[in-house]
């Protein structure tokens, strides 16, 4: 897609090594750029470099202003670059993307000594495998949200000296698809750093589900009909009855923080 900001936009692929020897996060970065490529041009390299060789001689757009980033997780079992369209838009109206991909992806997820995270099955056709569901659900979408604030914590740290300069770090917004809105919503929980969320047709799983998000929230829904019916949340059907509460749970609570001040929220009709 072509952009309409007033900015030129380049992306390149990172690797963002640890100095304590813990596995590389691997990000896709969008920016405004100094260059003027006639449309969104991937600079993606077999085996991503490392940040502070990458960033070498990528200049930012302008010579003195500052530019504001926002954090992006793709859909459950996605990849950094599922909303290239949507990140190209938003860095050529002057925003620094830092987009990760799906921790299911890695081939070193960022889990406790021992721990062995379940592959996550959206499953609701027992009360069981519904149970079991939003316990993995919660576990990964805090796992997510913190190696999401590690990346940002990694581009801090080898951003050489006209990035850091120029980069608001300490201040940013986080937007997620599916899963990753969930994963964007429990970051605001936690992190200080994360000022806004924006949940595109995501669940709320986590803290974020039970009333700890306190950030402006804009929620973007493409569902008909909003909330389910008495029938369906009191079914003898496993699957339907689960799906129902599930939806229902989450609309109560994104109603409250829709209606909190800063905050937004789209239905998109089919």
């Amino acid at each position: 897609m072509d952009t309409s900001g007033p900015f030129p936009v380049a992306t390149i692929d990172v690797t963002l090594p640890s100095a304590a020897g813990d596995p590389a996060i691997l990000v896709q970065i969008w920016y405004p750029t100094a260059s003027n490529p006639s449309a969104v041009t991937s600079l993606s390299e077999s085996t991503p470099p490392p940040c502070s060789k990458a960033l070498d001689h990528r200049q930012l757009a302008g010579s003195e202003q500052q530019f504001p980033i926002i954090l992006y997780a793709p859909g459950s079992g996605g990849v950094k670059d599922d909303s290239a369209s949507t990140t190209a838009e938003l860095a050529s109206h002057g925003y620094i993307i830092l987009a990760i991909d799906d921790i299911e992806r890695d081939p070193h997820p960022p889990v406790a000594e021992g721990e062995i995270l379940p592959p996550l099955i959206f499953d609701y056709s027992s009360d069981a495998a519904f149970s079991a569901l939003l316990q993995t659900a919660a576990r990964k979408a805090r796992l997510q949200a913190e190696w999401a604030m590690t990346a940002l914590d990694r581009f801090e740290a080898c951003a050489n000296a006209d990035w850091h300069a120029r980069v608001h770090f300490d201040r940013v917004g986080f937007f997620g698809f599916s899963f990753g809105g969930a994963t964007a919503a429990e970051a605001g929980t936690f992190d200080p750093r994360v000022v806004a969320v924006a949940n595109l047709d995501g669940s709320l799983m986590g803290h974020a589900a039970f009333g700890a998000l306190e950030k402006p929230y804009m929620a973007i829904l493409t569902r008909d009909d909003l909330f389910p019916s008495p029938r369906q949340l009191w079914s003898s059907h496993p699957y339907t009855r689960n799906l129902a509460t599930l939806i229902e749970r989450d609309l109560r609570e994104e109603v409250r923080l829709v209606n909190r001040p800063g905050s937004f929220s789209m239905q998109c009709l089919s």
